[in-house]
């Protein structure tokens, strides 16, 4: 009989614990009106993954790992500072090889890598984005390749009027290196995703030459303070004129939007969060909007749908627009 009370007791003990720990838990917030949530708790930031160098034998070196600087700067010579992201390259030349070998910068989503050369030139790269660093040169090879965004600014002997070769930078964009950019001057933004519909320079400081690869299409030219874009698998150009703050808004931090579509903003926001988007049914808009590189993706959302009205929903590295 002693037994038999003490476990009713134990039973309502737990069914007391389980009530109590229900009606104390905080539970996720929800809009009006829509299906999104926000947690509180565990905000998301997205799919997060470490940037990464990787050598020319294949070695990755993740570059948010502060134990890894010390081999980086053994086995290339390149030093790292993992409080500002910021490489500097000083590559040991390897005699005797002909082929041109790459370093391969790699970045993800929210934060942006700054690479440092020998010769004065800087170059920030952009989310989701891949640059190609030669270890050897070659004559009529590229400086470097890029494959997604990045600023560039050049070292004084790629100058308007020097005599030295322009700054030859390779496009690893939808048409797979059909085009490289002649730059001379300064200061260049420069988008070539392999995905993206389009690419597009910004002179801000000097001026860009389009060159085909395959020699049959004449060379076109942007002037300073213009952007000339393309879209892939054809070669008109279009111009138009640069903003007074002609510098790339990521660069501090911010996504920053005027009269543009929705999906144009959700595609840079997936690659700050290294997400997917898919979409369901939703009004076309415009949008004008800013929003910080560093904010957690659920307070992202949450500022697209006060400004439009439609829910986002995040579920398993997915972002949902509309209903």
């Amino acid at each position: 009989m002693k037994y038999l009370f003490l476990g009713i007791a134990c039973i309502v003990l737990l069914l007391l614990f389980m009530l109590l720990y229900s009606t104390t838990r905080k539970k996720p917030k929800r809009f009006a009106g829509t299906t999104i949530y926000i947690s509180p708790e565990v905000p998301s930031y997205g799919n997060l993954q470490n940037a990464y160098l990787q050598l020319p034998g294949g070695q990755r070196i993740e570059l948010t790992d502060s134990a890894n600087v010390p081999l980086l700067k053994y086995e290339t010579g390149i030093s790292y500072e993992p409080r500002t992201n910021h490489l500097v390259f000083a590559p040991k030349k390897t005699p005797g090889i002909d082929s041109i070998r790459y370093y391969f910068l790699r970045t993800f989503g929210m934060h942006t890598y700054v690479a440092s050369f020998p010769d004065g030139t800087t170059v920030w790269l952009s989310s989701d984005s891949r640059l190609y660093i030669p270890t050897t040169g070659r004559k009529d090879g590229p400086n470097m390749l890029l494959a997604g965004e990045a600023y560039f600014k050049l070292s004084e002997k790629y100058t308007a009027f020097s005599s030295a070769k322009p700054f030859i930078l390779g496009l690893m964009d939808r048409d797979s290196c059909k085009r490289s950019l002649e730059l001379r001057g300064k200061s260049f933004t420069v988008s070539a995703y392999p995905k993206d519909d389009s690419s597009s320079v910004e002179a801000i400081k000097g001026f860009a030459t389009i060159k085909y690869t395959d020699g049959k299409k004449e060379k076109r030219l942007v002037k300073e303070g213009y952007r000339g874009w393309w879209q892939a698998c054809n070669s008109a150009l279009h111009l138009s004129h640069l903003e007074k703050d002609p510098e790339p808004a990521w660069k501090q931090d911010l996504l920053k939007f005027q009269e543009v579509s929705i999906r144009q903003v959700m595609k840079a926001v997936c690659r700050n969060y290294n997400v997917e988007v898919k979409y369901g049914t939703f009004k076309e808009q415009k949008m004008t909007i800013t929003i910080s590189r560093t904010q957690s993706l659920d307070n992202a959302l949450k500022l697209l749908y006060y400004n439009t009205g439609i829910p986002f929903i995040f579920d398993q590295g997915v972002i949902w627009v509309g209903s």
